[in-house]
């Protein structure tokens, strides 16, 4: 990995991308401007905060990942969730509920913990066994350790409540502030009235930046991924930048491209006008 480089100008803030080598980070910084983010942006950089170095490092992975949208593909299932799931799916109508919960990762369905021996300690872990009884929960004691474990992730996110993840507090100030300039967007995905998944991310001319998704019910983040590849392909665009690489993207049908085929997509992308209608508001229902 290349030695980060600090730098407050924003004329030296990136390195060019293409004259580095290995992997990311690239450089720290503690600006998340507005201008900041869009200069990153469109030099193919992303930001994650470190909390060990109290700054945020800047990112230009290589490879890349890209879900190119003439390449998305849903799986049977996601497309019976599309048709026969009672799903809405909006767009920028709530993107700061949206990020907020890509901020709260869902826990997991089955854990294990050592119990306390102090008896008062113990009792704190009654109102588990009221969930254990309902049926909600199975509970086993075995040699000092609890295991706890629900039918679902979404059943355990409900009981056990949301885990942390790498999007702080500054993060989420700096996208809604990059929202409020028109530039980050959200797609929302609901039922019966509420918000049960969702994505957000940035865009640049052509290009749509994703960020992170989140679901509290089955397929809500794909089907919100589904509708927007297919408005996105109807506006012009090329790709959905994902910039790290997962099995569920994968099996959607992302790939990994080197960094200068990204940047080389990525220069074309951006310099590209886009209607002033892709980003108004739209909703499937």
């Amino acid at each position: 990995m290349n030695k980060l480089v600090s730098s407050s100008s924003p004329v030296e803030r990136f390195p060019d991308p293409r004259k580095v080598r290995g992997d990311a980070p690239l450089t720290i910084d503690t600006d998340l401007s507005v201008a900041a983010l869009i200069e990153a942006y469109r030099l193919g950089f992303y930001p994650k905060p470190e909390s060990a170095l109290d700054q945020v490092t800047w990112w230009c992975p290589d490879p890349r990942t890209v879900l190119f949208l003439n390449e998305f593909k849903p799986s049977r299932s996601l497309r019976k969730s599309v048709k026969n799931r009672n799903y809405s799916v909006t767009l920028n109508q709530a993107f700061g509920r949206v990020i907020q919960h890509c901020a709260e990762r869902l826990p997991p369905r089955k854990f294990s913990f050592a119990v306390p021996d102090n008896l008062m300690e113990q009792r704190k872990l009654d109102w588990l066994l009221d969930y254990h009884k309902a049926g909600h929960l199975k509970v086993d004691f075995q040699e000092g350790v609890m295991t706890l474990e629900c039918d679902t992730r979404e059943q355990s996110y409900e009981i056990f409540g949301s885990l942390p993840t790498w999007i702080s507090q500054e993060i989420i100030d700096a996208y809604q502030e990059l929202h409020r300039h028109g530039h980050a967007h959200s797609v929302e995905t609901w039922h019966n009235g509420n918000l049960i998944g969702g994505l957000y991310g940035v865009s640049l001319g052509r290009m749509f930046f994703g960020e992170s998704m989140f679901s509290l019910k089955s397929d809500a983040s794909k089907v919100a991924l589904y509708h927007l590849t297919h408005h996105l392909r109807q506006s012009g665009f090329e790709l959905i930048d994902c910039q790290e690489p997962t099995p569920l993207l994968f099996s959607l049908g992302a790939r990994e491209i080197s960094r200068n085929s990204y940047l080389d997509i990525l220069e074309r992308s951006v310099n590209l006008s886009s209607s002033s209608s892709v980003w108004l508001d739209w909703s499937t229902h």
